[in-house]
């Protein structure tokens, strides 16, 4: 008898976790990571894995989808709390160094600052909002 199920297992330890995912029509997924404690570890590793089924899927849309780039500009200042605002520049550092989930979650973070700025007259104030095809801008210097 064939198993059309998906499988998802999950292997702990005090520092350790590893996740092993096998979906029908799909390739399989091992990740593991480490972390101080069985919770962090888990959570890492979990992140991980879902960051390897992103990429694979984009892989997918790459290979499958015609595709064109383009560039997204907007200013907008938007009154936030100041924790918020400092939380932000945490995250950016750790961004610049090359850390996935910190750039997730300062995404999140500016995307409801948007949201919030969009609903509330008081502190909406856009400089500018535009979108371009790629090949219609002008290079510019990797920051």
């Amino acid at each position: 008898m064939k198993n059309d199920n998906a499988r998802i297992e999950i292997k702990l330890g005090d520092t350790r976790a590893a996740v092993s995912i096998t979906v029908p029509g799909l390739p399989g997924t091992m990740v593991t990571r480490t972390g101080k404690d069985d919770r962090e570890a888990l959570s890492a590793t979990l992140r991980a894995a879902a960051d390897l089924i992103d990429s694979r899927r984009r892989d997918t849309t790459r290979k499958n989808v015609e595709t064109t780039w383009v560039r997204v500009s907007m200013d907008v200042d938007i009154k936030v709390p100041q924790a918020e605002a400092d939380r932000a520049v945490a995250l950016e550092e750790k961004v610049m160094e090359g850390n996935r989930a910190a750039g997730v979650e300062l995404l999140d973070l500016s995307t409801d600052w948007l949201r919030a700025a969009l609903d509330d007259n008081d502190s909406r104030e856009f400089q500018s909002f535009s979108w371009s095809l790629r090949d219609d801008c002008e290079d510019f210097d990797e920051a």
